[in-house]
Order: C-alpha cells, then structure tokens, then sequence
C-alpha cells in the first residue's frame, strides 16, 4: 500500500479513470463506511441545496463552484483536481436523456465513462 493511501480517510474512493461524478457518487454512497443513506441528505448537510442531485442526473448548468467543489471533496476525501476529472470538460456537456451502458464495455471497465455521452458540438475545445 502506497503512503498516500495509508493516509486517507475510510471515507477515501478511489475513482476510476473517466468515471463520470453520478457514478462516482452512487458508488461512493454504496460503501459500508458512508452512513448517509441517500444523496439528498449529503446535499443538505453540505448545504448544497439540490447541486448533488442535477450532478447525479448531468445537469452542471449552473457549472460546479469552487466552494460546491471544496465541500463536496472534504467530506468524500477527494482532492479538487482529482474531483473535478469526474465531470465533463469545459465546454462539454453530457446528454442525460441518452445514458446507455454497453455490457460488453462494462465488464472491461465497470463504471459509467463521460466521454461517450457528451454533446459535442463544433468548435468547442475540450479542457484535460
């Protein structure tokens, strides 16, 4: 084990590479040591109001905030940058109407990946 990890919170999960922030939360909430039963109930415990529910849906309009973002990675134990590789890049947006997950892809790589469901549109640059 890394000392990185040695040093994590039991909140601490590790995301995986693409992992889009509704699946990444979903899991999140599915480990033993998360005592919070449902998402809603984060949210207002952050005072976030609904932000964690239009990010489990792929709603980021209004974009997240710094402060949405430094609440959120504070309690799940993730830093900013790694916490905002979990959402689209800037200028991207992600079409919640068509989230489909291929089971053939799913058993390579068993989380919902960003990059398949964005609307790309022309002459948007994508931000790594």
């Amino acid at each position: 084990m890394e000392k990185e990890e040695l040093q994590r919170s039991i909140r601490y999960l590790p995301h995986y590479e693409g992992e889009s922030i509704s699946h990444y939360l979903g899991r999140w909430m599915r480990k033993e040591s998360v005592s919070i039963a449902k998402l809603s109930a984060l949210s207002r415990q952050l005072k976030l109001g609904t932000t964690l529910g239009r990010w489990e849906r792929f709603y980021f309009n209004p974009p997240p905030s710094e402060d949405e973002l430094a609440r959120l990675g504070e309690i799940i134990d993730l830093e900013m940058d790694r916490l905002r590789l979990l959402f689209p890049p800037i200028g991207e947006t992600i079409n919640p109407e068509s989230i489909r997950l291929c089971a053939a892809c799913y058993t390579e790589m068993p989380y919902h990946v960003c990059n398949g469901s964005f609307n790309r549109r022309q002459g948007v640059n994508s931000i790594a």
